[in-house]
């Protein structure tokens, strides 16, 4: 009985004995990139987590209009100004660490600052208050038109930030702009204001056009009181730039 010769076809590709691990190799790389991808999504989603809060909108709305006459007859508003006041937490969230005022001018970029005392004398529908007290009892949304009533400001915005709002500020002011993504990202998880998203990028681009983490406070006259500090209302907006004498 005769036996077939047996051939192989020579048209037909051999599968390679690597092929099952370059699949796994496949899977593995779109696996972590997918995961960066989420990751990266994720956080910055988080980072904009406190925007548009509601609580500091009702607050920035509710403020009053300042009478700048009444701090001078000859007292004029400098057109193009933004402020914003901002309320720097503990560590521990419980307690207020600082309390500034940033002013914007808007045309030139320029930029001012302004410490407000923490133990500042404020008035409430309780009766008087400091500052410090009135941001550990009730937090600080309830802070804002009292702060403004007192510095005879209506402020623009408000943020409400972590106590290492700071030391990130002044790094991202520090950092060309085109490198900054990342350090933007945990600037803004730092903050909750009233501003919107697009709202809060651009004005942390004019931060870093006018290297806010490096801006001196300006100087002008506090005093000591019973009932806690007082502020010349006066000298605070001519020296932020807000209003002429």
């Amino acid at each position: 009985m005769r036996r077939r010769a047996r051939f192989e076809r020579t048209d037909v590709p051999t599968p390679s004995p690597r092929r099952d691990a370059i699949a796994v190799a496949v899977i593995i790389v779109v696996a972590i990139a997918s995961i960066l991808i989420f990751s990266y999504c994720y956080t910055r989603a988080e980072s904009y987590a406190h925007f548009n809060d509601p609580d500091l909108e009702d607050a920035r709305d509710n403020q009053h209009t300042p009478d700048i006459t009444a701090l001078s007859a000859s007292a004029r508003k400098v057109d193009g100004i933004d402020t914003y006041l901002v309320l720097t937490r503990s560590e521990d969230g419980s307690s207020l660490k600082w309390a500034s005022i940033f002013a914007l001018n808007t045309n030139n970029g320029m930029m001012t600052r302004a410490e407000l005392p923490v133990d500042l004398a404020i008035s409430t529908n309780s009766g008087t208050t400091t500052l410090s007290a009135l941001f550990a009892s009730n937090g600080g949304p309830d802070c804002v038109v009292p702060v403004s009533d007192v510095a005879s400001i209506r402020f623009t915005h408000i943020m409400v930030v972590n106590h290492n709002f700071w030391d990130l500020l002044k790094t991202y002011c520090n950092t060309p702009e085109d490198q900054a993504r990342e350090i933007a990202t945990s600037l803004r998880a730092s903050i909750t204001t009233d501003l919107s998203n697009r709202s809060a990028d651009d004005m942390l681009s004019q931060f870093h056009t006018g290297d806010a983490g490096d801006v001196a406070g300006v100087s002008y006259t506090t005093a000591e009181g019973a009932s806690g500090s007082t502020i010349n209302a006066l000298e605070l907006n001519v020296a932020l730039g807000v209003l002429t004498a």
